[in-house]
């Protein structure tokens, strides 16, 4: 018995997990919006579809918090998968 056929994924979304897989560090959010172009709902459903997560991490200046706060994101197993196919 065959499992449901996947979709394919749409170019931008294909090239955004593409960007992320090559930086294992993470990518920042204003990065993929302003450097590369995406849309922040196409990052949103990257997240909700568990291809990629978000992470935040708050900016500190010698060993003390400075109020400022970044958001990343990398790319999952699932994500690397899915741009393999």
């Amino acid at each position: 018995m065959a499992g449901r056929p996947r979709k394919r994924l749409a170019e931008d979304k294909r090239r955004a997990l593409q960007v992320l897989a090559v930086n294992p560090g993470g990518v920042t959010v204003g990065v993929l919006l302003f450097g590369h172009g995406f849309k922040l709902q196409m990052l949103n459903n990257l997240v909700r579809a568990k291809l990629a997560k978000r992470y935040r991490l708050t900016v500190r200046a010698y060993g003390r918090p400075t109020g400022v706060t970044v958001t990343y994101m990398k790319i999952l197993a699932a994500g690397r998968k899915a741009i393999e196919e």
